[in-house]
């Protein structure tokens, strides 16, 4: 299943029935003009080419369930040692790690978590998660036609209690607004620069990948997604993150080899062939 990462103030919206839209950058950018853009007649969702001949799909396709990915910790003493003796490269085991999620911890408690403590939510795997949604739709656009109503529906404003405007976020520190935008639209777009508006790198298995900065002001190419909350938190299976060769947690969605009767990491499979 693939995982869906929602920035902390998103995270309060989502789980607050307050969000239920949101966009994503087309990484690399179409080329200009854009020849097409079109609704795929039986899975309902759109392709999207440019002048070069490539078509873009959307990573996520309606009627696909997806998990939420949030900042996220542990508490697993043995896995921490585990890690260090063997330099194992994983996750905890979800049969003794104490999860923690820093959208809903008290502010009065971040300080008792050592440096280090929070995880990406892109490092986050699927049995941590807490939330699962329904991908209702997807469909190409640009950034700056989203309407004040459908930033509303991105969440924006959500845990901010003011007097007038909207919040910008680009000026929040310690959880206080600074500064208010006069329109949801505009609130949307100091949210998108903040996690945008500078370029970062990421790390991943592949290595480190450079992903430049999509400001607000470029208006970029981006997936639409509409989304559906699945109601409480669904049970999982920890059983179903074991593998049956080497008894270790399956941690990343791209290892898993499912058989007819039994579940291994690729590396396990792989040596069982040999």
């Amino acid at each position: 299943m693939k995982g869906l990462p929602f920035c902390a103030d998103m995270m309060l919206a989502w789980l607050a029935d307050r969000k239920e839209v949101t966009r994503r950058l087309m990484n690399p950018q179409p080329s200009e003009p854009c020849s097409h853009s079109y609704q795929h007649p039986t899975e309902k969702w759109w392709t999207f080419g440019d002048n070069t001949g490539r078509v873009w799909k959307p990573r996520y396709t309606p009627g696909e369930t997806v998990y939420i990915k949030e900042t996220w910790g542990y508490d697993n003493k043995e896995y921490v040692d585990l890690y260090k003796k063997e330099k194992w490269r994983g996750e905890p085991d979800p049969r003794t790690a104490e999860l923690f999620y820093r959208a809903t911890e008290p502010e009065d408690t971040l300080s008792i978590f050592p440096k280090g403590f929070w995880k990406p939510g892109m490092f986050m795997p699927e049995w941590a998660s807490r939330s699962k949604a329904l991908v209702v739709s997807a469909r190409p656009e640009r950034l700056q036609e989203i309407t004040d109503e459908d930033a509303i529906k991105e969440g924006v404003g959500y845990g901010f209690q003011m007097n007038s405007g909207w919040p910008d976020y680009l000026h929040i520190k310690n959880g206080i607004c600074e500064l208010t935008q006069d329109t949801a639209r505009m609130s949307y777009a100091t949210l998108w620069d903040s996690i945008n508006g500078k370029g970062h790198w990421q790390y991943t298995d592949r290595g480190k990948i450079w992903h430049p900065p999509f400001p607000w002001s470029l208006n970029p190419w981006v997936w639409r997604y509409e989304l559906k909350k699945l109601s409480g938190t669904l049970p999982i299976n920890i059983d179903d993150f074991i593998c049956d060769a080497c008894g270790k947690v399956i941690s990343d969605e791209d290892e898993l080899i499912i058989g007819e009767d039994c579940k291994l990491h690729k590396r396990c499979a792989n040596g069982l062939n040999t």
